[in-house]
């Protein structure tokens, strides 16, 4: 957990050239957080359900929450076919498969164990970043990477003995 936590402190913008932190942001980041850790509890807690039907459930709510907007920006133009074929493909990788397998892991892990795992998330960022755009990484950066990657290989191979 502290290498994990030593890592994502090393990639947070501290440095001196780094911009005031804006005290929204720093509401809204701290209420994602908390709204994650709920994720993990109670996730862990429906994870036994069998067949997906969490997953299920929780795609029709968010079907709900946001068709509602999207009728009203984009009207019947919404239900064209390349629209409707584009939204099939973005709800399939990045949310129904995602999550049916965070609900296996959360089913197979203990939530300290999935916890430390997403920490990994901004690591991966910053390697997409590095890889993709080109970004240059310092070398804090690359040691707050191998922090977390440590924390997140050594979390999932202790995973089996406890």
């Amino acid at each position: 957990v502290a290498c994990a936590a030593g890592g994502l402190w090393l990639l947070a913008p501290t440095t001196k050239n780094a911009v005031a932190l804006d005290p929204v942001g720093v509401a809204a980041a701290l209420a994602a957080a908390f709204c994650w850790a709920m994720y993990i509890v109670f996730g862990k807690r429906v994870s036994t359900i069998k067949g997906g039907h969490v997953v299920s459930w929780g795609m029709l709510v968010a079907a709900l929450c946001t068709v509602p907007v999207g009728l009203a920006q984009a009207g019947p133009a919404l239900f064209s076919a390349p629209v409707l074929l584009g939204g099939l493909v973005v709800a399939v990788l990045s949310s129904i498969l995602p999550y049916s397998l965070e609900m296996m892991a959360l089913s197979r892990l203990p939530r300290r164990v999935f916890g430390i795992l997403v920490s990994a998330g901004p690591a991966v960022g910053a390697l997409a970043g590095f890889f993709v755009l080109g970004e240059v990484l310092t070398t804090v950066q690359w040691l707050a990477i191998g922090l977390i990657v440590l924390a997140t290989g050594g979390s999932a191979a202790t995973a089996g003995r406890r």
